[in-house]
């Protein structure tokens, strides 16, 4: 139940967002290039750090759910993925935000390397929140491949 009130929170969220630019907080593009930096470093403590306890990852493809995971499990398998796959890098391309005091909705294209060479692209769709500490952390994640 939880999963899906956070993945109507993040449609509701992304609906009431109006399209004019707002200034957003300075800590914003530092946490998303952690996120994709960690990753490319195979460094899972650090990538983990990004993401709430209780977040939920979905991939879609075809305007379907491939994949639903929670935190868990969904790091478990990037950590699998890493450790035998050597080479690989995934870099933010460009993103944009809304937020509030207490959330942000953040859309980051990626593309992703292999052995130097760009073997694909994608986005990503980040809901975050500030934690006790007013850190950043990722809720919901539901990100494709173009």
């Amino acid at each position: 139940m939880r999963k899906i009130f956070t993945v109507l929170l993040f449609a509701i969220f992304i609906c009431s967002c109006n399209t004019q630019s707002t200034k957003i907080s300075s800590d914003i593009e530092p946490f998303l290039n952690k996120y994709f930096t960690s990753w490319s470093n195979n460094n899972i403590k650090d990538y983990r750090s990004c993401f709430h306890k209780d977040a939920i990852i979905i991939y879609i493809k075809n305007g379907t759910v491939q994949n639903k995971q929670d935190l868990q499990t969904f790091i478990k398998g990037q950590s699998a993925y890493l450790a035998k796959t050597k080479n690989v890098r995934e870099s933010m391309t460009s993103f944009t935000a809304k937020e509030d005091s207490k959330s942000a909705a953040i859309v980051a294209k990626w593309a992703f390397e292999e052995q130097g060479k760009i073997s694909g692209t994608g986005v990503d769709h980040f809901l975050l929140i500030r934690d006790k500490k007013k850190q950043w952390k990722i809720v919901s994640l539901v990100w494709y491949k173009d």
